[in-house]
């Protein structure tokens, strides 16, 4: 009786290894499509914006010199600025549309990156994912973290620990993001080209 408990317990374990490998490994051919796709819409969009601002520039040039020279300048500027706010006001909204299976998979490693035993998971009031989904989660219980509901951002969640809050909104996530890769995304968007 006790090998067969045993073999069912092997069995279940040995399952719930191959599904969790087979969410990851989903998780991360979703990622892929999803930057791969993102890319694919900034170039268009930027191709739109690039070619309307040229046109508008042109116009202004051929009317007058050096001022209007300036001004054509500032008008492509502030549309590549427009493209990089589309681009990471587009990574928000890949991340609000997460579907639970890729939010617990981000959640997971944003814990097992950044959080501390005895913290408190405060998750988005509008997070679709419930408490016991995250309690479920290895890295929760690994380091004895509790969960909560009732955070007021745009998804995510909170680490709170004794004295500190670190906020791991989806907007912070972009707007982190931004900080780190506003400049690589330009170069991406543009080229070295100059404003």
């Amino acid at each position: 009786m006790n090998d067969q408990k045993q073999t069912l317990s092997e069995r279940i374990l040995q399952s719930a290894a191959d599904t969790a490998l087979l969410k990851k490994s989903s998780a991360e051919a979703y990622e892929k499509n999803l930057l791969i796709k993102a890319e694919e819409e900034c170039e268009q969009f930027l191709t739109q914006e690039k070619e309307a601002a040229e046109a508008r520039a042109a116009e202004i040039i051929s009317r007058r010199a050096t001022l209007d020279r300036l001004e054509g300048r500032k008008i492509l500027l502030r549309a590549k600025s427009r493209a990089v706010d589309e681009v990471f006001a587009r990574v928000t909204e890949k991340l609000c549309a997460l579907q639970k299976a890729d939010r617990l998979a981000l959640i997971s490693r944003l814990l097992e990156e950044n959080a501390e035993r005895g913290e408190r998971v405060i998750l988005a009031e509008v997070s679709p994912l419930t408490i016991e989904e995250v309690s479920s989660l290895a890295s929760v219980k690994s380091l004895g973290l509790t969960v909560e509901k009732g955070a007021a951002i745009s998804g995510g969640f909170i680490l709170a620990g004794a004295t500190y809050d670190k906020v791991f909104s989806f907007t912070a996530l972009a707007e982190a993001l931004r900080e780190t890769a506003e400049a690589e995304v330009a170069e991406t968007l543009f080229g070295s080209e100059q404003a």
